[in-house]
């Protein structure tokens, strides 16, 4: 199938849709988190700190991966896999704006 027969399919535009959406969200999560990191940081440790988010990030992608090959190794649909990194999102944004309340 070519480009032009994906998007003149429903499904060709929802997906590219979708995925449009899903870096528009990761903007909105991503360009925040680094304005905080670089507000709050000390100006001495600042690279340090942005180095380590790197870092933290690259270790969450791995565990998110390899999380997700458990799962469907496991039988798991991918809607069980998307809804269960929905939930765990929800969690972890309670989480975030428990931190920054302080």
């Amino acid at each position: 199938m070519g480009v032009r027969e994906f998007f003149h399919t429903f499904m060709g535009v929802r997906i590219s849709f979708d995925l449009f959406m899903l870096s528009i969200c990761g903007g909105l999560y991503t360009v925040p988190l680094y304005a905080i990191l670089q507000q709050r940081s000390d100006a001495a440790y600042r690279a340090r700190v942005i180095a380590s988010n790197n870092i933290m990030n690259a270790l969450f992608m791995v565990i998110a991966a390899a999380g997700t090959l458990i799962m469907l190794k496991m039988h798991f649909t991918v809607n069980d896999v998307f809804l269960l990194i929905a939930l765990l999102n929800v969690i972890f944004v309670i989480y975030i704006r428990q931190l920054l309340r302080v």
